[in-house]
């Protein structure tokens, strides 16, 4: 069974850098080769992606002898329908599970494991784009069904992070061992509340996770994306990270953005992809929640 991976690759925005798609797939390779990432998110939330992105990845990491399936993983963001249409969600969905088809047929293991889907709003949300996966995965007989990975990216939604792992935690009971996954991003968050309440909000997720964890008996595995200014989290700056991971304790995997992977240094960089890893897992602390107190204590 695939393991939660520890360092996950994104794609440039459209906003920042034009690339070809060809390029992408590329950069999707290195990822794994060169960047040691071993999950790479190919990205539709508001790009234009090639649907065929997701099956052209899998098929050049194949052809690069890369364990797909085994240790690695191609992991798709996909639209959210309530922004950009039904039509683009159902689309990335089809993509993501060719690329399953694909991978099955050639390796016998399912490369998309997790599809993540942004700005949530309501849990709700996580249901409706459920059932359209299931449909389709059944439509086009795409084997096993990724799990979907709500992306937390503003303050309200990172407190409400109890109530989007409950609606989670009711639509997989999964294989055993499968942990449910929650991203939580703060680049967004801080550009909208600032960075000290994003921090806070941030924190408490982590804290809220865990603690939903133990209570449930439900292995949580937070995803945690920012990027390399402070002011947006600054996991990915190699001035900051030691301090950082400190602070943001409790993620199981960590992104690495194009900045750090294309601006650092290949010394820097190793030293912020090891920092990273080795702080995944750590115990996070209390942020606000429910206290218990003891009477007379």
């Amino acid at each position: 069974m695939l393991g939660v991976p520890r360092l996950m690759c994104t794609q440039h925005p459209d906003s920042t850098v034009r690339i070809t798609a060809q390029m992408e797939v590329e950069e999707a390779v290195a990822s794994f080769t060169t960047y040691g990432c071993d999950e790479v998110m190919v990205d539709y939330e508001g790009k234009l992606t090639p649907y065929s992105q997701p099956r052209d990845v899998v098929k050049a990491a194949v052809e690069a002898g890369l364990p797909l399936g085994e240790s690695l993983a191609v992991t798709v963001r996909l639209p959210n329908p309530r922004l950009e249409g039904e039509e683009r969600l159902v689309l990335a969905l089809t993509a993501a599970a060719l690329a399953n088809k694909y991978s099955e047929s050639v390796l016998g293991a399912q490369a998309v494991g997790w599809l993540v889907l942004p700005m949530l709003e309501d849990p709700w949300e996580l249901r409706s784009a459920r059932a359209a996966a299931s449909s389709l995965w059944r439509a086009l007989g795409a084997g096993e069904e990724p799990q979907l990975v709500p992306l937390l990216e503003s303050v309200e939604s990172q407190l409400r992070v109890r109530d989007h792992l409950s609606a989670l935690a009711s639509l997989y009971s999964g294989p055993e061992g499968r942990p449910l996954r929650v991203f939580i991003g703060k680049s967004d968050a801080a550009v909208v509340s600032g960075h000290v309440a994003s921090a806070l909000s941030v924190r408490y997720a982590l804290w809220e996770a865990s603690r939903f964890s133990r209570e449930e008996g439900v292995e949580v595995a937070p995803i945690i994306g920012m990027g390399s200014p402070s002011f947006r989290g600054g996991l990915n700056n190699p001035s900051l990270v030691s301090l950082e991971v400190r602070a943001y304790k409790g993620y199981a995997t960590a992104t690495v953005q194009s900045a750090a992977r294309y601006d650092l240094q290949p010394s820097a960089y190793r030293s912020v992809a090891e920092q990273l890893k080795q702080g995944r897992g750590s115990t996070p602390d209390p942020v606000g929640g429910r206290r218990r107190h003891r009477e007379g204590g």
